[in-house]
This record gives C-alpha cells, structure tokens and sequence, in this order.
C-alpha cells in the first residue's frame, strides 16, 4: 500500500467511528445491541491495523523480524458477532495475529520495552 492508500484507510476508520458514535447518539439503535455494534466497531479497527501492520511488515522486514504484535485474537471472542460472514472475518484476523504472537510486542502501551529496544 501506498502512503495515500493508508492514509484513506485510516481515514475510513475514522469515518465509520464518527458515524456509529453518532448512531448511537441519537438513540435510534434501540432495536440494535449497544454490544453488537461495539463489537462491529472492535472488528473494523483490528482489520485496519492487521491490513496496516501487513504493510509495515513488507516494507520494513528486517526491522520487524521478531517482533510481535500488541493484539491478542483470544480477546476477539468476547465480541457479540451475528452473522456467519463477520465470524469468519474474527478467524482471518486471529490466523493473522497468530502469525506474530505477542512475544515483543511492538507499539504496544502494556509492554513498551520491545517498541525502544528496534
């Protein structure tokens, strides 16, 4: 990906989460979980980082070789998921993310140590 592409990327997600903030805001998701959508929500910004973290680890692979990510998929099974399609979607990212592991977590706020040791 290039710079812009992530760039609008980011800005998607920033978008989709200004617009469900509003949603919610309005009251009109009473027929809808507050749960469902935060788990909606959780879903779209892993994607986004597995996608940019894809991107990093194909430019800067050498600086990324042994470093894990500051995601656990594990945390992906408390979301509140309806529809077959967006289960399947939780098992590409978990496949992603257990490609890394969370040993040295990079840019992770729980575990700064392997961030300042690259």
């Amino acid at each position: 990906m290039k710079q812009a592409e992530l760039e609008i990327l980011a800005s998607l997600v920033d978008n989709y989460r200004d617009v469900l903030h509003n949603f919610k805001a309005s009251g009109k998701y009473k027929p809808l979980s507050l749960v469902a959508l935060k788990s909606r929500e959780v879903l779209v910004v892993w994607v986004a980082f597995c996608i940019i973290h894809s991107n990093v680890v194909r430019l800067h692979k050498s600086q990324m070789e042994g470093f894990g990510v500051p995601l656990d998929f594990n945390d992906l099974s408390h979301l509140v998921l309806s529809n077959p399609t967006e289960w399947e979607v939780v098992l590409q990212i978990a496949k992603y993310l257990g490609k890394y592991g969370v040993n040295k977590p990079i840019f992770s706020l729980k575990d700064e140590k392997s961030t300042f040791s690259m």
